[in-house]
């Protein structure tokens, strides 16, 4: 036992000696200084998936698609937000959002699994909300109209509604101040009609809003900023955006690929700025064959407008019609537009430049009128705009079918006139003398008349 003690007592010395200096001599340490620490190990890696600059642990949206982590339902993959079944796998990948063995194209109601929760079939009213709250329903097969003087104050009994196979049309209720009960809202099969209202400023609840089959109206309504809707993707017809008192900001709906028909937004008084739409590049009419219906954008009478950007991704248009914004200063979206079919109408506004346009080619065509004649279509219009300097977003146009008018943009310091058409002048000359001016490509085609006067 002692000896064991001496051994101990023996080895506690040694450790004394070579791991504290312990007065014994380092051969390492020829100073006799006492050897430093060893250095502290890195610090872990910080994760940051969406590479912003922020920590995932801090970052309320770690994958940067626009939905806060609490409300994605797959926080870190940003091309999914929703996840109906719960199967990990989201709804713009499933094939089966419901997992109710029906797949999503074959499924009246893909995001409601009707062998587990209940479809209610008719209209719901006022009158008959409450029937939602005390029944387990996913979908409503009718329309839901809310209109004027309704006593409602919530929209609360919607809460579990992922789709509403006709109208919606919420307006004119003067107790519902909020949209809170819409959050589950993904599919609307007619028309989506918003106002009138003057008691909500806030459309947040619509952020899982996914397809509109009908028209989309939001008008007559006192919201400050109309650009959520981040999960839509299509509208079927019409997307109007109008006479809304309070509305200052015009953005998102950078997830919208499609409108069916016709996009306007006109009479909104205090909006400042359009942006967004930045996904925006299908209207389902085909702009190549008459009539010229659909695929126009219209951006009219928004007497505040300062600036129209956005669109990055729309190459073709039937019309664009950019008219009596008389704040307007410039066009830097449409960056990617190279076709208008019918008419590109720039009119009335106090643009210095629409420099956005510089991928423009072509406005119009011809086409076969027999007897070896051709009829021509498509007409560009840059008409009373008092401050405009500059052309520079005709760099590229090289073809105009039946008519380019350029007139009375005092500001814009060109001295040549010119004035062809079918029954006077020689449009050979007229060509000439425009393919002669440095704004204009040097081989530019227009297949009927040729105005331009008083822009000096």
């Amino acid at each position: 036992m002692l000896n064991r003690i001496k051994s101990y007592l023996f080895l506690g010395l040694i450790f004394t000696c070579v791991a504290c200096g312990g007065g014994q001599s380092n051969n390492n340490n020829p100073g006799n200084s006492p050897t430093p620490p060893p250095a502290s190990p890195p610090p872990p890696p910080v994760s940051d998936f969406d590479q912003d600059g922020t920590a995932d642990e801090v970052d309320s949206d770690d994958d940067n698609d626009s939905f806060s982590d609490g409300q994605d339902a797959l926080p870190f993959d940003a091309n999914e937000w929703i996840d109906t079944d719960g199967d990990g796998v989201g709804n713009n990948t499933d094939t089966n959002d419901d997992n109710d063995g029906i797949e999503d194209l074959n499924d009246p109601y893909p995001n409601c699994d009707d062998h587990v929760a209940k479809v209610y079939r008719g209209n719901i009213t006022a009158q008959t909300l409450d029937i939602l709250a005390n029944g387990d329903y996913c979908a409503i097969d009718g329309d839901v109209i809310f209109q004027q003087g309704d006593p409602i104050n919530s929209l609360a009994p919607l809460a579990k509604i992922t789709q509403i196979t006709g109208h919606l049309t919420i307006g004119r209720t003067p107790n519902l101040h909020s949209f809170e009960g819409l959050n589950n809202l993904i599919i609307v099969g007619k028309d989506l009609v918003i106002g009138p209202f003057n008691t909500i400023d806030s459309l947040d609840a619509f952020q899982n809003l996914n397809l509109i089959q009908g028209n989309f109206y939001i008008g007559k309504n006192t919201l400050t900023n109309a650009g959520q809707f981040p999960s839509l993707i299509y509208v079927g017809k019409q997307l109007q955006i109008f006479s809304n008192s309070n509305l200052t900001t015009l953005s998102g709906f950078n997830r919208l690929l499609t409108i069916g028909e016709t996009m306007g937004v006109f009479n909104n008084p205090h909006l400042q700025e359009i942006s967004g739409f930045n996904q925006l590049n299908t209207f389902k009419g085909d702009p190549n064959f008459l009539p010229f219906i659909k695929g126009e954008v219209a951006i009219v009478s928004n007497q505040q407008l300062t600036n129209v950007s956005g669109f990055s991704q729309t190459a073709s248009l039937t019309r664009l019609n950019v008219s009596m914004n008389r704040a307007l200063i410039e066009i830097t979206g449409f960056t990617s537009l190279k076709k208008v079919q019918n008419q590109l109408l720039i009119y009335n506004n106090n643009l210095v430049h629409f420099d956005g346009l510089g991928q423009l080619t072509t406005v119009g065509g011809e086409g076969d009128a027999g007897n070896g004649q051709k009829f021509y279509f498509g007409k560009l219009i840059i008409e009373e705009n008092r401050q405009l300097t500059s052309l520079a977003g005709l760099r590229n146009l090289s073809y105009v079918g039946q008519e380019l008018t350029i007139n009375e943009n005092r500001s814009l310091g060109i001295g040549t006139s010119i004035f062809v058409d079918p029954l006077r002048g020689d449009l050979a000359a007229g060509l000439a003398t425009l393919r002669a001016m440095p704004q204009f490509l040097d081989n530019i085609v227009v297949g009927e008349k040729i105005h331009l006067e008083d822009n000096r």
